[in-house]
Parts: structure tokens; C-alpha cells; sequence
């Protein structure tokens, strides 16, 4: 058995709407302990769905910043899905200290330049996920900015204007 300390931090970001329907899949099973197994500890970062990447960029960094003092040594690897790809890179590049942290970055199924929908769409029909019977998630809680995040023009600007930091493996 590998001891938790051991185990470098694989962080996940999760996508648009994820808080507001989190609990109608049950993430805590085998996944976790199956990739224990290899050596991370699996864990995820709560933020806001229906926010834009720079404010769960902040929620990332915030969270990082809280992980308890046993944490402080471990190699910090974020994973984002879908809209969290964007949140990752977005906090990677506006907290230098959250970057000095983390050795890798994983984009699974990530919208790094977008996704074509969100040109299509607007915030009300993603604040619908607010309405769902069961949903977690408040139009409150955020800056309500998460489809605008995701249109191709506003990521490959983002892009254009940003620097990744160098020192951070990506792969996608």
C-alpha cells in the first residue's frame, strides 16, 4: 500500500454546470482508488459552473492555496474537463504562486479554444441548470459570465494575449 503523503496531487476541474448537478453521479467509486494505484491522489476542485474561467481561476487558486500544510510539498497536477481546461490555463497564468506548484497540466476533452455552441448560446439558457429539480447551483453564487468564457473568439484572444508558464508539462 502507497501512503496518500507519497502521492503527487491530481486536482480535477470539472465543466460547465458540474456544482449544479454533482450529485447525480457518484465520482467517490473505484475511479479514485484506481488511480491511487499509480500514484496520485485524486481529488476535485470545487467551482463555480456557471462562472467564467477568471473567477474559477481564482477558485482554483484559492483552493490550492488551502490544502492543508501535510500538502505543501506534493507536485500539484490539474486535470480539466471540458470548460475547466480554460479555468486551469486562466489560473495558471494569473497566480504565478498556484503555477510554481503545479508540474502538469491534463486537458480531457478541455474547450481550450472553445466550443462553436457557446456561439449559439447565452448565460440564461446555462442558468436553466439553476431549475433542474435537485440542482446545487445558484445564479448568485457566481459572475454568471461561463457560455461568454466559451466562445472561440474570447479563448483564442485569451490565448493570443497569455503566456503559458513554461515550466508546466500540457498535454490534452
Amino acid at each position: 500500500d502507497v501512503c496518500s503523503s507519497d502521492l503527487a496531487l491530481l486536482l480535477l476541474v470539472p465543466g460547465l454546470g458540474w456544482n449544479c448537478f454533482s450529485d447525480w453521479l457518484d465520482i467517490s467509486g473505484s475511479g479514485p482508488r484506481h488511480v491511487a494505484q499509480f500514484g496520485y491522489d485524486v481529488r476535485m476542485v470545487p467551482v463555480d459552473g456557471l462562472s467564467s474561467s477568471a473567477n474559477n481561476a481564482r477558485m482554483i487558486s484559492e483552493f490550492v492555496a488551502a490544502l492543508p500544510e501535510a500538502d505543501a510539498d506534493r507536485p500539484i497536477i490539474l486535470a480539466g474537463y471540458s470548460k475547466g481546461a480554460p479555468d486551469i490555463m486562466e489560473a495558471v497564468v494569473s497566480y504565478p504562486e498556484l503555477a510554481d506548484r503545479v508540474v502538469a497540466v491534463v486537458s480531457i476533452a478541455g474547450a481550450v479554444h472553445g466550443s462553436p455552441l457557446a456561439d449559439d448560446a447565452d448565460q440564461a439558457q446555462a442558468n436553466m441548470l439553476t431549475i433542474v429539480p435537485g440542482s446545487k447551483c445558484e445564479e448568485e453564487d457566481g459572475d454568471n459570465d461561463a457560455v461568454n468564457s466559451l466562445k472561440p473568439a474570447v479563448r483564442d484572444k485569451w490565448l493570443a494575449e497569455n503566456t503559458l508558464p513554461a515550466h508546466i508539462r500540457y498535454y490534452s
